[in-house]
């Protein structure tokens, strides 16, 4: 099964799930509830408390996210871009789905830390 394959089988089972789910979520407990608006006070109050709770984005969460985003375009232009140029004498891709889920992966063990110094 190549990534390709699974993604136009998982989409949409997977939309269909996300979708019920909110749908049965809000008929729970959001219908019931009164809702009488956001102030900007309290937006602010709520991005306060998350930022002393969180913290800023660091360059460590700037380098996971990048490393994510390149795996999943190695993923979708592996059947084309990659498999033809790994292969073997005899014509067997020497390069597959899981080798470019974990070499990415890999790279982040070699990544030294901003926010745990001293960590990977």
């Amino acid at each position: 099964v190549t990534w390709s394959k699974w993604f136009v089988f998982a989409l949409p089972v997977s939309l269909v799930s996300v979708m019920l789910a909110f749908g049965a979520l809000c008929t729970r407990y959001v219908k019931s509830m009164k809702f009488r608006g956001i102030t900007h006070e309290t937006l602010e109050a709520e991005y306060n408390d998350l930022l002393n709770e969180v913290g800023t984005f660091s360059r460590d969460e700037l380098l996971v996210g990048l490393i994510q985003l390149t795996q999943v375009v190695l993923l979708i232009i592996r059947p084309f871009a990659i498999s033809p140029f790994v292969q073997t004498e005899y014509g067997e891709n020497l390069v597959n789905d899981a080798t470019l889920a974990c070499a990415p992966a890999l790279l982040l063990f070699f990544l030294p830390s901003q926010v745990r110094p001293g960590q990977a």
